[in-house]
């Protein structure tokens, strides 16, 4: 990861590729800030250029007379949402962030906030005292500041540390600097909140350390927060108000999705995007195709052959999200956690001798290392087994038949929470869902709620009796067009690849200020109008 660290500032800072925070400034006009205005806070600005986008929204806030503040780390904290555990060189890597943070304020412009301006001796000594009490309290009980539950926020940022599912919360000295980010940000927020008294709070994600700490914080203290993160459709944006966005959605109770029959143009958007995740339409700009460099096709014989298996027998296909990410993001109300679904559903199929699992390790795992001693679904496996069943087969995340060729020609597919679930859908095989993503009990895919309706399920399934049919269908186009279409926004201003941004598609603030796309985002979160970016998508 070090290794990567300097090839991106290399390649940034000395062969000159595209740098936003560099290049907006031939683009920046004279837009001021102005005392006058109403404050809005965007927070919290950490390394690498994923904060584009709070740049162009904070300029565009300026434009219209609004006071603009940004809240960054300023290299303070110790821990945050940029670490990890592969992360081992943490002053290089600190120092490169700060670097960003400068370009991004020089660029952006805005009143410069770091946490430093509002910790002194004082909080300082406050933090300690707060974070010995939390670990006296003992580690598996609740904890509360400031009506703020402390332990949900501290097991998200665990888990995208050190990259675990289920990671131990153990008294060392990782949990302890997460706590001090955690604390640090609640009491910066309330410092800044009531000095600057902000309209609202546009942040990141929603969940972990930092992001997290403000969304609860906000929410506690009745601060208006805009989440945001980019989805699947071509890098494009999705919000939600007043929660993570990544769980705004399945608390979303309102079914809106349903209520819009769509037409034939709207349908056949949704199609075409299907297919691009599929790889039945050429793009070369699909986000995060984790199958890019493997688009081999086979058909069923040639798949049995390859693995050594009788083509007449069932085939099930199991396709795990990353173990780590698919916790954190779905979770489950049935099992306790992600290995635990693994475990249950081997040991199940155990004893179904006529029917075969293969277990799809998913493509992304190649990022994290199998060697780096990183949780994977071939790691949990093995510790759970001394020897897969005979009929259990594990495909590792390199392997030449990859999770779409094989989803097309499985009898059916079980996914924890993996958005797999759409495209198998799609295709018209039939898919039970055990996690809690944004499309659980949407009657697309097989729910359960108990291990005794997965167990009913996997019978049915095994015995040829779950079937896709047309209603699940279109009830699948009407939730992705609201989904991915609806309440996502396309990228009008930056033209992103592999979800970074190549380059500007403006060359003025005029022309920031007058696109339509984000005109309209601006009113809405303005006035917390519900957001349908529908009409915008070509």
């Amino acid at each position: 990861m070090l290794i990567g660290n300097l090839i991106e500032y290399w390649k940034t800072n000395i062969k000159n590729e595209f740098n936003p925070y560099r290049d907006y400034l031939r683009i920046k006009g004279s837009a001021d800030q102005t005392e006058a205005g109403e404050s809005i806070l965007i927070t919290n600005i950490i390394g690498g250029f994923g904060h584009t986008f709070e740049g162009l929204y904070g300029r565009k806030a300026a434009i219209k007379g609004k006071n603009v503040y940004f809240l960054r780390c300023g290299n303070f904290l110790k821990k945050c949402d940029s670490l990890n555990a592969e992360l081992s060189h943490r002053r290089l890597r600190c120092e490169l962030c700060q670097t960003r943070q400068k370009e991004f304020i020089s660029a952006f412009g805005g009143h410069d906030l770091t946490y430093e301006m509002y910790l002194g001796d004082t909080e300082l000594k406050q933090i300690d005292k707060l974070t010995a009490e939390y670990i006296n309290n003992g580690l598996d009980k609740p904890f509360y500041y400031e009506s703020i539950h402390i332990n949900k926020i501290l097991y998200s940022a665990l888990q995208r540390y050190y990259l675990l599912a289920q990671p131990d919360v153990k008294d060392n000295s990782i949990t302890r600097q997460f706590l001090f980010t955690i604390f640090a940000t609640i009491i910066v927020m309330d410092k800044i909140c009531n000095e600057i008294h902000p309209r609202y709070v546009l942040t990141s994600h929603g969940t972990y350390s930092t992001w997290g700490a403000i969304v609860e914080y906000c929410k506690i203290k009745n601060i208006y927060v805009i989440t945001h993160g980019q989805n699947y459709n071509h890098c494009g944006i999705e919000f939600t108000y007043d929660d993570s966005y990544l769980t705004g959605v399945i608390n979303d109770t309102e079914n809106k999705w349903e209520k819009h029959e769509l037409s034939v143009t709207e349908k056949s958007k949704v199609i075409r995007f299907l297919d691009e995740r599929l790889g039945k339409v050429n793009d070369d700009n699909v986000a995060f195709d984790y199958n890019k460099n493997n688009k081999k096709h086979f058909n069923r014989s040639q798949i049995a052959a390859l693995l050594g298996i009788d083509p007449d027998r069932k085939l099930v296909g199991m396709f795990p999200n990353i173990p780590w990410d698919g916790q954190v993001t779905g979770g489950s109300t049935v099992f306790p956690g992600f290995k635990d679904w693994l475990k249950y559903t081997v040991d199940y199929f155990s004893k179904i001798e006529k029917a075969a699992l293969i277990i799809r390790a998913h493509p992304a795992e190649v990022n994290i290392g199998t060697d780096s001693g990183k949780e994977t679904t071939a790691k949990m496996l093995y510790e759970l087994y001394e020897e897969l069943p005979p009929n259990v087969i594990l495909l590792d995340p390199k392997h030449e038949i990859n999770s779409y060729t094989l989803g097309e020609n499985v009898d059916f597919g079980i996914t924890f929470s993996s958005t797999v679930t759409l495209e198998l859908t799609y295709l018209g095989i039939p898919v039970i869902l055990c996690g809690c993503p944004p499309f659980k009990d949407k009657n697309i895919a097989f729910d359960i709620a108990s291990t005794e309706e997965y167990q009913d399920l996997l019978t049915k399934g095994i015995n040829g009796e779950l079937v896709v049919d047309d209603d699940r269908k279109e009830r699948l186009f009407q939730y992705l067009h609201y989904f991915f279409f609806m309440r996502t926004m396309p990228q009008t201003l930056v033209e992103v690849k592999d979800a970074s941004p190549v380059a500007f598609t403006i060359d003025s603030e005029k022309e920031l200020d007058e696109d339509e796309v984000f005109e309209y985002l601006f009113h809405c979160i303005e006035n917390k109008a519900e957001m349908d970016f529908s009409r915008y998508w070509k």
